[in-house]
């Protein structure tokens, strides 16, 4: 099985740099709700994770930045 572009570290560490940011605006339940996401990355299966490093890969940092950024905001706001 290849590496993956990204580890699971680094897609953890996706959940957790957000957290952070929402914990410093002062938004409790989006936090909550980002490190629930940062617990369960542990689990995602290694297939899922190589999927997602492939089409990030073709997509391009600008576009996958600002598509987690989005994501983000929708899960902070609910």
């Amino acid at each position: 099985m290849a590496k993956p572009a990204v580890s699971r570290n680094a897609f953890r560490g996706l959940f957790a740099l957000y957290a952070l940011r929402v914990h410093h605006d002062h938004e409790p339940a989006g936090e909550d709700r980002l490190l629930k996401l940062f617990r369960s990355s542990e689990d995602i299966p290694d297939k899922l994770l190589e999927l997602w490093s492939d089409r990030a890969e073709m997509l391009g940092p600008e576009v996958v930045g600002a598509t987690l950024s989005n994501g983000t905001r929708r899960i902070i706001d609910h």
